[in-house]
Parts: structure tokens; sequence; C-alpha cells
């Protein structure tokens, strides 16, 4: 008996045809519409927070309007200390203005420095880690246990550093026209030899009894010679015998008693 599944398939097939389409509901017609933004609300600041960013303004702008004219003062007188090298003043003139530029600035950094917050405070030992995490500079060697006083500097490390030398060169070899020199950072055997460091490396030390701070015997001992000869009561034979004693610890390795 012949299946009946192709002449199925071709009747449901023919009806699917012949039906007319479904017919959907009407839509109603769009309506244009238009974006209608809602005004951004600002942030919500508490009282003390607004008061202290309003009262750091006012500082910064206050801080700036009184060093103003000072480094105006500084500018102008670089200036004037500048034009009269350029025209081979006598040197009388450009140390006379040399010395009001370096008050000028010396009065600078003092208002500077009156004007700085209280309560700036930075945490160096955070500062130290912020800064070595970001490898701005690392202890040399610091996988084999680091060595004192010897630092290796990253990308961001490398910049500041050059940018600071570079501020360095142009206010001391542009500005003051001092000559630049670069020297080899090795030093050979005789020189150490003529200093006294290889006959004899070691300074003489000495140890406060009380607390038990140490000092060079020849830092100490120049300290103490200099307090006297200040004093208006030192006569004029102890302050030559003093300046003896102070060319003594002046001369590189020499050996000299004390009492």
């Amino acid at each position: 008996m012949p299946s009946l599944r192709p002449a199925l398939l071709r009747a449901a097939r023919a009806a699917l045809l012949l039906s007319p389409p479904p017919r959907l509901p009407a839509q109603p017609p769009l309506l244009p519409c238009r974006h209608i933004s809602k005004p951004a609300r600002a942030p919500i600041s508490s009282p003390a927070a607004s008061a202290a960013a309003s009262r750091s303004s006012m500082d910064g702008v206050g801080t700036e309007e009184v060093l103003a004219p000072l480094r105006l003062a500084v500018r102008q007188q670089g200036d004037l200390v500048r034009k009269l090298k350029e025209d081979k003043a006598p040197q009388v003139d450009v140390d006379k203005a040399v010395a009001e530029l370096k008050a000028r600035k010396r009065v600078l950094e003092a208002k500077e420095l009156a004007l700085q917050p209280k309560d700036d405070v930075v945490d160096r030992a955070k500062m130290e880690d912020t800064l070595k995490r970001r490898f701005f500079y690392d202890q040399a060697f610091a996988i084999y246990g680091g060595v004192s006083g010897l630092y290796d500097f990253g990308p961001v490390g490398c910049a500041l550093k050059n940018n600071i030398i570079q501020t360095w060169r142009q206010h001391f070899i542009q500005e003051e026209q001092i000559l630049e020199i670069d020297c080899t950072m090795l030093t050979p055997e005789p020189v150490l030899k003529t200093s006294g460091h290889v006959d004899k490396f070691a300074d003489f030390m000495v140890k406060d009894v009380k607390n038990g701070e140490c000092f060079r015997a020849d830092h100490l001992l120049k300290a103490h010679l200099q307090k006297l000869m200040s004093d208006k009561k030192c006569s004029a034979e102890k302050k030559s015998e003093m300046e003896s004693v102070l060319a003594q610890i002046r001369v590189p390795g020499e050996q000299f008693e004390f009492w």
C-alpha cells in the first residue's frame, strides 16, 4: 500500500499557498519625540568640605598676590645683573647688583616659607615606598642586599633628574656664566696618597659619655675653637694660637695631638 505521507505534504503546501496572509491589527501612528535632558544634579558636599575648598582657593590666590611682586623684583634684578655683565660694567657695580639680587632672593624664600601651611606634613616612609613601587628610584643592587648610598633611577626618575640638572645648568652656566667641565669619577692612587686616605683612612672619633653620641674629633675641636675665637674677650695672642691649631686641622692627613 503506497504511503500517504507525500500526498498529505502536497495538500498542506497547497492549502498554505492558497490561504490569505494573516491581517495584523492596525498600529497607531508614531508621534515625533524630543529628547529632554535632565539638568545635572550638583554633587552633594558637606559644609566643612565646601569651606575647606573655598579657603584653599582663597589662600592660593592670596599667596600668589603676595609673592608676585617679590618674584618680579628678583627677575628684574637678575636682568640688571645680566646686563651689567654683558656691558662689562665695573666689578664694583656688578658685585653691588649681585648682592642686591641675593638679598631679594632671600626675602622671597623667607616669604614662601612663611606662607606654607603649618599642617603640610609629608609621611616620608609612605612617600619613599610609593616612589620605589613606581620605580622613580631604588637602591642599587637591591636583589643582592643593596649598597648604601648608591641608587638606580627608573624612567620617570631619569626624566626628573635630567630636568633638575637642566635647571641647575641654566642657572649657573647661562645666567652666571660659569664654565662647565666634566671630570672622571675615578681617582688614581697618587691623589689618595697625597690626601692622606691611604696612610690614615679612619678619622679620630670621640664619644659623649652621657648620651653615647659620636663626633669627629677634628670637627668638634674646630667648632669649639671657632666659638672661643668669636668671643670679644678673646685676646689677639689666644686667637693667633687657635688659628695655628686650625691650620693644622685643615691639612689633609696631618697628625696633631689633643690636649
